[in-house]
């Protein structure tokens, strides 16, 4: 497993990954090194929006839509959209119907 020197990283200089071992950890930096070698990674500057709703959804308290606006970089009328806009319908009888297609050339073998 690669060596993450003690050294703090000079201005300009591997900056972002020793932010990484200051905010994540040092055995997540590691971890990250060992799966993503040489490789640029693209961090995107906002959550996947599907993420988003779940976040606000689950922590929304029914008082708090100017803290998670804060917190989520966002407005608060952002916040009561996603708050407003209908909750997507899965049918149950959708989910089985594709289930039982994707498993169908498995049934009957060994």
């Amino acid at each position: 497993m690669p060596e993450i020197k003690e050294k703090r990283a000079r201005k300009g200089e591997n900056a972002a990954f020793q932010r990484i071992i200051d905010e994540c950890g040092e055995e997540f930096a590691k971890r990250l090194i060992e799966v993503c070698p040489a490789q640029q990674i693209y961090v995107p500057l906002t959550m996947n929006k599907g993420w988003k709703r779940d976040y606000i959804l689950k922590h929304y308290n029914g008082e708090n839509i100017g803290e998670l606006a804060r917190e989520l970089k966002t407005s608060a009328n952002n916040i009561r959209k996603i708050l407003d806009s209908p909750r997507p319908v899965v049918k149950v009888a959708e989910v089985a119907e594709v289930v039982v297609k994707r498993s169908m050339p498995y049934i009957g073998r060994r």
